[in-house]
């Protein structure tokens, strides 16, 4: 299922190499280039603000990324899986 990013929407951020048992970033995004491209601001774990440009979104069945990258939030998931 292809949830289409919109501005404002919150998305889990994942930096590079990002270690499993680490909690993912929170971020909005800001910027949408396609269904699977984004530009964020992210905050880090002490609610630090940055940003990062062309982020890929991975949409649900896609490979997962050890890059920089970001998802969706379960909840939203569910949300457009209860609207279909």
């Amino acid at each position: 299922m292809i949830i289409a990013p919109s501005i404002g929407r919150v998305v889990w951020f994942y930096r590079a190499y990002h270690r499993k048992d680490e909690q993912p970033y929170a971020a909005l995004v800001c910027y949408v280039h396609s269904d699977r491209m984004v530009n964020l601001a992210w905050f880090d774990h002490d609610g630090v603000s940055h940003n990062m440009t062309s982020v890929p979104l991975i949409q649900e069945g896609d490979a997962p990324s050890e890059y920089a990258h970001c998802t969706w939030v379960p909840y939203q998931l569910g949300q457009a899986k209860r609207a279909a």
